[in-house]
């Protein structure tokens, strides 16, 4: 909340200190943005409007156009008045044979004129509540009921969360409590009953645990105007991935946006440090340091003897998607450590190993040419659960790469990611595996044409069945007339 909490933290350095909720910080090689993130804040991607459905159905002027060929055809066929019931009779039910032959497939493809999307929430995430947006359409522009879904950890299926909502877009607040990986999928209904489209599934992993406290603090001063922070990160299974410094020359101030002057990336059991350079060398400058993990959960502070005042519970550092490589530095100092990987994608979920592989491969569509922009998903198995690392984009052939640790691994393709009018083809999961010292390639994708009932087929069908159907009836009605002679 907003109330202030009081910390006092000894150069020893012993922790007192007040443990708090973060915002998102991982290691890939990208800018920081210092920024003051409200408790249950969660990105919602957005992205572009969701499109009518393509091909629904054919044109019924050629089924019409197929019953006058059929009533010429009965025309034609016989002048017998004693067999002209019988003709008609069956001539109207070669008709609609006919017309279900070619018309049903057609509209087959356009049983369904909804669909609905669902967006990624940020993931991992250290709050219990969040929202799940998600946009829908239906061509018809019927009322639209949508109903939440969740699968928890340890649960084999779906389970609806929430009251039902109607429109074309909303929010489901979701409530996790277990730490682990939840799937979201929102389904749309036309009545109450009948399922009309479900969306994709997202996945959100819940990481409540805090990382371990720094250790081994120091601050020597260097020079006239400069100070040098030394100190150790916690050995604690990989929770953390970097760390907040706070500066102020006041013995008690509020570690906010203000006084955080460096977030520095750095694993976990690893010793760091950072040289600040001040602007008046006149003044005696005061610092604490804390850890930070993946999900945005951070420890209790270390530093120098200091009352610090919070009045978040929620870490300041946000990391955003790199253009181009660099160390994940605020400005102000020299930054002395870890740096972080480069990735070609969306900000990385935690991995932590001594060298990373590439895995990579193609999205390509039938003539060989390369999708660009699809989205690949890639998530870790882990113990037959799946963790969500990367999100990766094709270039302009279709090739796509990124560095994970060795292990298995799940590659999937966005489908709203991929061209209008476009499917894949085979598999919609491709498995990895990735090897030490081995990068892993050929992990490909094909796209086909979504075409439906290509309408130049009916050019040929529809001509074909008139002619079939006049020439039945004819026969049929000539020999009605030799037998009424």
């Amino acid at each position: 909340g907003n109330s202030a909490v009081q910390v006092y933290i000894d150069p020893t350095p012993d922790v007192i200190g007040n443990e708090s909720l973060g915002d998102y910080f991982v290691g890939t090689e990208v800018k920081v943005v210092s920024e003051l993130v409200a408790l249950a804040d969660v990105k919602i991607q957005t992205g572009e409007v969701l499109g009518a459905l393509t091909k629904t159905g054919q044109n019924t002027v050629w089924a019409a156009a197929l019953g006058l060929i059929t009533l010429l055809g009965l025309g034609l066929a016989s002048k017998n008045r004693n067999n002209r019931k019988k003709i008609l009779t069956l001539g109207l039910s070669t008709g609609i044979t006919v017309f279900a032959m070619l018309f049903l497939p057609g509209s087959a493809k356009a049983a369904s004129t909804l669909k609905v999307e669902i967006q990624q929430p940020k993931s991992p995430i250290n709050v219990s509540t969040f929202e799940v947006g998600y946009v829908a359409l239906d061509t018809d522009d019927k009322t639209i009921t949508i109903k939440c879904f969740k699968q928890s950890p340890g649960e084999a299926t779906f389970v609806q969360y929430g009251a039902n909502q109607e429109g074309n877009s909303g929010k489901c607040m979701a409530t996790v409590s277990d730490e682990g990986t939840y799937y979201f999928q929102v389904r749309a209904y036309i009545d109450s009953e009948t399922i009309e489209a479900s969306s994709n599934v997202v996945t959100v992993v819940y990481d409540s645990t805090k990382p371990g406290v720094v250790t081994d603090y120091t601050k020597e001063k260097i020079g006239d105007c400069k100070y040098k922070l030394s100190f150790t990160t916690a050995s604690d299974g990989g929770e953390t991935v970097g760390v907040e410094i706070f500066r102020s020359t006041k013995t008690s101030f509020v570690a906010d946006e203000n006084t955080l002057i460096k977030s520095l990336m750095i694993g976990p059991n690893e010793t760091g440090s950072y040289t600040d350079t001040v602007t008046n060398c006149d003044k005696t400058y005061y610092y604490v340091v804390r850890a930070i993990d993946n999900a945005g959960n951070f420890s209790a502070f270390v530093g120098d003897k200091v009352e610090v005042t919070t009045t978040s519970e929620t870490a300041i550092t946000k990391i955003t998607t790199p253009t181009e490589g660099g160390i994940a530095e605020l400005p102000g100092g020299v930054v002395e450590g870890a740096e972080a990987g480069e990735e070609n994608g969306e900000v990385l979920g935690e991995q932590t190993c001594d060298k990373k592989q590439k895995l990579s491969g193609y999205v390509k569509n039938q003539d060989g040419e390369g999708i660009e922009n699809a989205e690949v998903d890639i998530y870790e198995v882990v113990e037959g659960e799946e963790k969500y690392i990367a999100t990766v984009k094709t270039n302009s052939d279709g090739y796509w790469e990124t560095e994970v640790c060795p292990g298995e691994y799940n590659t999937k393709v966005k489908k709203e990611s991929l061209p209008e009018g476009t499917v894949l083809e085979g598999e919609e999961v491709l498995g990895a595996k990735v090897e030490e010292g081995q990068d892993t390639a050929d992990v490909n994708f094909d796209v086909k044409e979504d075409k439906g009932i290509d309408f130049k087929l009916w050019w040929c069908l529809i001509p074909i069945g008139a002619v079939v159907v006049i020439v039945a009836l004819y026969v049929i009605g000539s020999r009605g007339r030799k037998v009424g002679n």
